[in-house]
């Protein structure tokens, strides 16, 4: 059976699959043999006491069945992720740009079974560094080619 244990504070330096199956099983009354780690569903940093930082986290994790305290935790249920193909649509979408956003919209179009077709204003990322290289050492600009234009967008020179 698979649950879900939430706020459990691991010191930074002790961070580790030990670290979280001893914090699991305490919390839960179990010794460690009896409870596995499923996944990390969230893991934060707090920083509020400077003198020791903590990971909090949520793990699903698993237990044998016969655990008595279930109700006090919630079931975890892996997510099932359904994409609705489309194959009767003959239209290829357009996706404009191919940095962050554009890759990511590329790949949602892709998952529905459409077949985009992206348009990049720029060159690939190699031919682009030169070009931004010489921007930046010679002040040559390429209009279509600089650190705002190309494959990967504005952000791979941030």
């Amino acid at each position: 059976m698979l649950l879900i244990i939430n706020n459990l504070r691991i010191p930074i330096e002790q961070d580790g699959e030990r670290a979280y199956l001893l914090a699991a099983s305490d919390k839960m009354g179990l010794v460690t043999g009896q409870i596995t780690v499923h996944k990390i569903l969230s893991k934060t940093l707090d920083l509020k006491n400077p003198e020791q930082f903590f990971y909090i986290l949520s793990l699903a994790v698993s237990i044998p069945d016969t655990y008595s305290n279930k109700q006090r935790f919630a079931k975890y249920v892996e997510p099932v992720w359904q994409y609705n193909t489309i194959t009767e649509n003959t239209d290829r979408p357009i996706v404009v740009g191919f940095g962050p956003a554009g890759m990511f919209a590329a790949l949602e179009l892709l998952k529905y079974g459409l077949k985009p077709r992206i348009f990049e204003r720029g060159k690939t990322i190699e031919e682009r560094s030169a070009d931004v290289e010489a921007f930046i050492s010679r002040r040559l600009l390429n209009p279509e080619s600089n650190i705002q234009f190309g494959e990967g967008g504005a952000g791979s020179y941030s």
